[in-house]
């Protein structure tokens, strides 16, 4: 869809260019020239001010999803809950799941680590962390989820996308 508006907005500005270069050198109309041309060129402008502002909007409406992967879509209701659930190891490889959320949409209600099943002996077994949100109002948003280990750099192992529908 990007690519789409910038190959609209391009030829709308690219004829503005052509129309005003062609009325100039080729005088083709020499009964009251200036004001066909000046009409002309009101409405060519109108139009690509129309299509910047349409390319504007359907960009913008883009989610994050358009340039990443995401995870299946949450349907919820407002002021229902939902969890979101990881694996995780934190307790041995220090890799901790940081949420990015938009509060207007959503609120973090709780956050708990399970530990896997671990046969005597084992060190390090991977677990799961989950993470309930409650939905606040009507409206679509993202949580993302990034998988790191604060202390050294903040370097994103893995990132995950949960887009949100709340009805």
């Amino acid at each position: 869809m990007k690519a789409q508006s910038f190959v609209l907005i391009t030829f709308v500005l690219h004829s503005i260019d052509l129309n005003i270069m062609f009325a100039y050198k080729y005088p083709v109309f020499p009964i009251r020239l200036e004001a066909y041309n000046m009409k002309r060129l009101a409405s060519i402008f109108l139009a690509a001010v129309a299509a910047i502002l349409l390319a504007l909007a359907t960009t913008s409406a883009g989610s994050v999803c358009d340039n990443a992967p995401c995870e299946k879509v949450i349907n919820v209701l407002a002021g229902e809950n939902f969890t979101i659930e990881l694996k995780s190891n934190a307790g041995s490889t220090g890799f901790e799941w940081w949420n990015q959320f938009d509060t207007e949409y959503l609120s973090l209600v709780a956050s708990s680590e399970q530990s896997g099943n671990a046969m005597s002996g084992e060190v390090g077994v991977p677990g799961k962390k989950l993470f309930v949100f409650s939905a606040k109002k009507p409206g679509s948003t993202d949580v993302i989820m990034l998988l790191l280990q604060p202390w050294k750099n903040s370097t994103v192992e893995e990132r995950k996308i949960f887009p949100v529908n709340i009805s």
